[in-house]
């Protein structure tokens, strides 16, 4: 998606976010 490669913190909340939106999605 971004052209630079984030940094491990950043990659590591994103991961996150997109984790928890898809429990969402399931439940």
């Amino acid at each position: 998606m971004f052209s630079s490669l984030p940094t491990s913190g950043n990659y590591a909340f994103l991961v996150l976010l997109i984790c928890r939106l898809d429990a969402k999605s399931v439940l």
